[in-house]
């Protein structure tokens, strides 16, 4: 599993809300910003990059990797749900011993993905966290500089 941001521009906006709104119209208005130039690139059980774009996949996608990393650190599955039209596929991470196994299953019953319902990739426990945590902070930092905190 991997994920990129990049064509990343970072220059401060006015934004259409003001600061004492929720985090989630935050990360929107920033997304929306950054999707002006930068682009989401999502790997996940193969080499292929999925069908995903800035705003509003990236919205959707980081508003549920905290509670992902949260799971995986104690050793719960943990399951990240891209529902917009044409990803529509659940990625379930399964935590065993030092592995994490990898599944991408269509949350429609009647849409298929590349992959069926099985698992799709294996990897180190420790390095998927690491991979999650490292890509959250730096878009984390990035959105930071957008808003001007």
């Amino acid at each position: 599993m991997n994920m990129f941001l990049t064509n990343l521009a970072t220059s401060s906006h006015h934004f259409k809300k003001p600061y004492d709104t929720d985090y989630r119209e935050l990360l929107i208005d920033a997304c929306d910003q950054l999707a002006e130039t930068a682009k989401f690139k999502l790997f996940v059980c193969d080499d292929i990059a999925w069908n995903v774009d800035v705003s509003p996949d990236l919205v959707v996608f980081l508003e549920q990797v905290p509670s992902a990393i949260n799971h995986l650190k104690l050793g719960d599955k943990a399951i990240i749900s891209l529902y917009e039209q044409g990803v529509e596929t659940n990625i379930i991470l399964i935590p065993h011993y030092k592995n994490c196994y990898i599944t991408c299953e269509p949350m429609l019953p009647s849409s298929t993905t590349r992959w069926g319902s099985k698992c799709c990739e294996i990897e180190d426990l420790e390095h998927i966290i690491l991979k999650l945590e490292v890509f959250f902070k730096a878009i984390s930092r990035a959105l930071a500089i957008l808003i001007g905190v």
